[in-house]
């Protein structure tokens, strides 16, 4: 989440709805983000304690990424986040994610958000 930005108006950070994850213990030491936290939803404080062990640990398997400023929404199937620009989105498989996790996702991103809405 740290060096996620829109594809389309550059925003950082973008916000993350999650549907399905996983937990894998790598038992690597992590490093801890940049600039923003993606675990904690915030910018990075230094005189905060984070738990990168916990967040690195946590797979996404299925979720939502969302862009306040312009209003997009990008999917994440299979741990990858699918950040197209909308030309290149296909819209029967966006309209699909969108149904299938309707009911974990605001109705204002569901009816309004681009580039697809129900």
């Amino acid at each position: 989440m740290d060096v996620l930005a829109c594809p389309i108006c550059k925003s950082f950070p973008l916000s993350l709805i999650t549907f399905k994850i996983e937990y894998v213990r790598t038992g690597t030491p992590v490093a801890r983000c940049e600039y923003y936290c993606g675990y904690k939803k915030g910018m990075i404080d230094d005189a905060l304690v984070y738990e990168c062990d916990s967040c690195t640990a946590t797979d996404v398997i299925e979720g939502i990424l969302l862009c306040h400023a312009c209003r997009r929404w990008y999917k994440i199937t299979d741990s990858l986040p699918i950040l197209l620009p909308d030309h290149l989105r296909d819209k029967d498989s966006d309209v699909n994610f969108l149904l299938k996790h309707r009911s974990e996702i605001d109705n204002d991103i569901l009816e309004a958000w681009f580039p697809f809405h129900l």
